[in-house]
């Protein structure tokens, strides 16, 4: 890959040795690979260009075929999120289970009881720590 700073092209990559870009995601192939750029010449971590110029290295079947998206801003405008972000909240449980009883079922993943007993007891948790009433008057027990 170049890109182009006002007239002059730059190899993409430290010390002017280009860097290869891999295209696929080898985590998860259902997702395609992200690659944040940086300016390696001018040490920053966002890379500012007027154009970008991309050379496939390897492909295969019999025709070249390449899907980019390239996400950037106007240089020196301020960057405002369109969305508030979202707070999470981290809650530590540890909870034990007094009205279950058990059933030899419960320890098979696959049957019918263990996941009505897993339903049930997702309900409960998801009652319990809700943004409703029932949370703010919930009774803590420690072990």
């Amino acid at each position: 890959m170049k890109y182009k700073k006002g007239k002059t092209w730059f190899v993409y990559g430290p010390k002017g040795q280009a860097k290869v870009l891999v295209a696929i995601n080898k985590n998860d192939k259902s997702k395609p690979m992200e690659n944040n750029l940086t300016d390696y010449y001018h040490s920053q971590n966002d890379l500012r260009a007027n154009a970008i110029r991309i050379f496939p290295k390897t492909f295969s079947g019999t025709t070249i075929c390449m899907r980019v998206e390239l996400y950037g801003c106007l240089a020196g405008v301020e960057i405002v999120p369109t969305t508030q972000p979202i707070a999470q909240k981290v809650v530590n449980v540890s909870i034990r289970f007094t009205s279950i009883k058990w059933n030899d079922e419960l320890s098979d993943k696959k049957s019918k009881e263990f996941a009505e007993t897993s339903k049930r007891i997702i309900e409960a948790v998801e009652t319990v720590y809700s943004e409703s009433e029932s949370f703010r008057n919930a009774e803590v027990l420690t072990l």
